[in-house]
């Protein structure tokens, strides 16, 4: 199992900007940073999540973390296919389903429960059985 580490979601959160056209924006809350990137890793430890559960709580982590200036959802969507990519399992093309429920998941209102089930529900309805 591999965890990200702060680099490496400061160098998706550089790429993604960079793909869209802006600047990638200051890392303001490296503390908040930390606690999204250690979301899954607890996840795993203690409650014994599996890797979709674990994808879903850092992409919320991340969303609502606003560690960086601007662009925290880009960032966690991106950061939640790389995660699942590189513990080996790949998604359909999420179109803009995935984009719309973080959307939606940094909504206060939201529980991180609802954000979390719905975002795993879509996770697994997107994953490609195995080659």
């Amino acid at each position: 199992m591999h965890f990200l580490t702060d680099d490496e979601l400061i160098a998706i959160h550089t790429t993604v900007m960079r793909r869209l056209g802006e600047e990638p924006q200051p890392l303001v809350r490296p503390d908040l940073l930390g606690s999204a990137l250690a979301r899954p890793i607890w996840a795993a430890r203690y409650e014994g999540a599996d890797l979709i559960t674990q994808t879903a709580r850092l992409g919320i982590g991340i969303a609502r973390a606003h560690a960086f200036v601007d662009g925290n959802k880009r960032t966690a969507y991106e950061a939640m296919i790389f995660f699942l990519g590189i513990n080996g399992v790949r998604l359909r093309d999420p179109g803009l389903m995935l984009a719309e429920i973080v959307e939606w998941a940094v909504f206060p209102e939201v529980s991180d429960d609802d954000a979390e089930a719905r975002l795993a529900a879509a996770l697994t309805d997107l994953q490609q059985p195995p080659a």
